[in-house]
């Protein structure tokens, strides 16, 4: 069996198993993932052809973690405003959606996986000119245990900009992807890029390419971990560079020794060998609510891969701050506000969820201003009671921006994006003002496809005790509640919200998807705008069929609330026909 008929294989049974996967009622419907099957991290986000491109790493043979690969999807060149996509189809009608697997070679780099990595438009010398393919990196996997070996190698979509005789693209929706190897034997792939064996490093992984105003070089983020000599973990992010003559080799460090492009603490992984390290280390120019790049600064957003039987042991974070660069370094200096009194970077949670549901995220440009779109990683799986052949989904994608505090530091700003060409229609409206403290069931509402937006009013908000419960049934329900400005979701761990005596409003747009919950909170702003500021992303328990399950508003007296309901679209459509 070759590349080509591994793919094959997988895609066959993939449409099969999709079959099943549609049968349970807690399938998502609106949330992006692979047809069945263990999906996790987004990896190759990008625009071509007039479509989106989402790859993502995945198993499409269980739904349970391994034979790492990736899988593809596309947006609907249609509908270009509806979020509506599609698994691509081969002749067959057999779903085309498998990208890059593992080589079969045992000596090849990549025999043990295809992990996390990134796509991006990459140029090439041909026959004296230069052409430009859509290029995925991606971390090479090979071996286990204390032999593994984390590299980087290169698969390049080469059919993409090919054009038959009558004119048409040969890969419009990019499904032919071929490993990049100097002999043209893809089961023995290249590496373009191997771990810095000076470093001692404990991992190597996730590459994310990116460019830089005014500079013609490519820059490539990787994720690692150390350990000190204290002995204790550290995750660090490696910058290497490139001059673009030649992106197959000539990777070089921006730096040397231990001057890495950021580093910081790390929770310990465990007390054997003492790891833990970065993962999935994304950096970004961020810009204010309207898209603009009035001084604002960059994002580094990166995972860290501790302990997850601790609280936010294996969370996602972020630190404000901007590029320094020098003819011999490129290091990334946070914001003032993101360091404590000894210097050290002071991290803050990109999702409030203590619980290793929101994790691994990227980037998707959007358009020519460069807004970009987060994706991330929900760690969930069916809630039906028979159980299911599917694990993880995309979470709801996010819109990062930055404001303005009273101080006048930047802060932070979330919401979600893309998805309102899916509200279908409006299932319930309701005003409450309470008499005394009291909850009040939400109408209409009969399955676990819909956004509910929120708002409560009142003076002292911060003091106040109000929230909303779904999936309610005698024996349980999701109870979503803010007290005295700290917000616990299932009656868990409470955090405290940026929340005080100027707040009189705050919005909880609730998204429910089968087995995922993700909730984005706002906040009134100098009294005036509502700003996201707060995400909080979590799994739904199994779903009750034997009880109805209901939502009900609740707040103290003398608050009031408008609740808004809409029913939420499948984004699912069938691949278009090519004319």
């Amino acid at each position: 069996m070759n590349q080509k008929s591994s793919k094959k294989a997988a895609d066959v049974y993939q449409t099969k198993e999709h079959k099943i996967s549609l049968k349970d009622e807690t399938y998502p419907h609106y949330h992006l993932r692979a047809p069945s099957g263990w999906v996790n991290d987004p990896c190759g986000l990008f625009y071509f052809n007039s479509s989106f491109h989402v790859f993502m790493q995945s198993n499409p043979w269980s739904k349970k973690w391994g034979d790492m690969s990736w899988s593809h999807i596309v947006s609907d060149p249609n509908n270009k405003d509806s979020f509506k996509w599609f698994y691509p189809v081969d002749e067959d009608s057999n779903f085309k959606t498998t990208a890059i697997v593992p080589s079969l070679d045992d000596r090849a780099a990549d025999r043990n996986g295809i992990f996390t990595g990134c796509i991006k438009n990459m140029p090439y010398k041909e026959d004296n000119s230069i052409s430009y393919y859509p290029t995925a990196f991606y971390s090479a996997v090979w071996g286990s245990g204390e032999a593994t070996q984390e590299t980087v190698c290169i698969a390049r979509a080469l059919d993409a900009n090919r054009v038959s005789e009558d004119g048409k693209i040969v890969d419009p929706y990019l499904t032919n992807w071929t490993k990049y190897s100097q002999d043209e034997n893809e089961d023995l792939p290249e590496v373009i890029l191997k771990q810095p064996e000076e470093l001692n490093l404990v991992s190597f992984r996730d590459p994310f390419i990116f460019n830089l105003p005014d500079d013609d070089n490519f820059y490539m983020l990787m994720s690692a971990g150390r350990i000190d000599k204290d002995n204790n973990p550290k995750g660090v992010a490696l910058c290497f560079k490139n001059s673009g003559d030649d992106i197959t080799k000539n990777w070089v460090r921006a730096n040397t020794g231990d001057n890495f492009f950021f580093e910081g603490d790390v929770c310990v992984k465990d007390d054997v060998s003492r790891g833990g390290n970065f993962e999935c280390v994304i950096m970004y120019r961020l810009t204010d609510h309207v898209g603009a790049m009035n001084g604002t600064p960059y994002i580094l957003i990166f995972a860290q891969d501790g302990s997850a039987e601790d609280n936010y042991g294996r969370s996602l974070y972020y630190v404000l701050g901007d590029i320094v660069k020098t003819q011999s370094s490129i290091q990334f200096e946070p914001l003032d506000t993101f360091k404590d009194n000894n210097g050290k970077p002071i991290y803050k949670l990109l999702d409030l969820s203590p619980d290793f549901i929101y994790y691994a995220a990227n980037i998707m440009p959007i358009d020519s201003e460069k807004r970009n779109i987060l994706m991330a990683w929900l760690n969930v799986e069916s809630a039906s009671v028979e159980g299911a052949n599917w694990t993880g989904a995309l979470a709801i994608p996010r819109f990062l921006f930055v404001y303005k505090n009273n101080g006048n530091n930047w802060l932070l700003g979330q919401e979600a994006s893309l998805i309102d060409g899916l509200k279908d229609k409006q299932i319930s409206t309701e005003t409450h003002t309470y008499q005394q403290n009291q909850e009040y069931a939400i109408e209409n509402i009969t399955n676990r496809q819909y956004n509910a937006k929120v708002s409560f009013e009142s003076e002292n908000l911060y003091k106040k005790e109000f929230g909303i419960r779904v999936t309610a049934t005698d024996n349980y329900d999701m109870n979503i509640s803010i007290k005295d400005g700290y917000l616990s979701v299932d009656n868990r761990y409470s955090c405290k919200l940026d929340i005080d005596e100027t707040t009189d409003k705050l919005c909880l747009d609730v998204y429910l998807d089968g087995s995922s919950l993700e909730i984005f909170i706002s906040k009134n702003i100098n009294n005036q705008a509502m700003v996201g500021f707060a995400t909080y992303s979590a799994e739904l328990k199994t779903l009750d069929k034997k009880s109805q399950e209901e939502t009900f508003v609740y707040a103290e007296k003398g608050m009031t609330s408008v609740v808004k309901v809409y029913s939420m679209q499948n984004c699912w459509v069938s691949a278009p026909k090519e004319s």
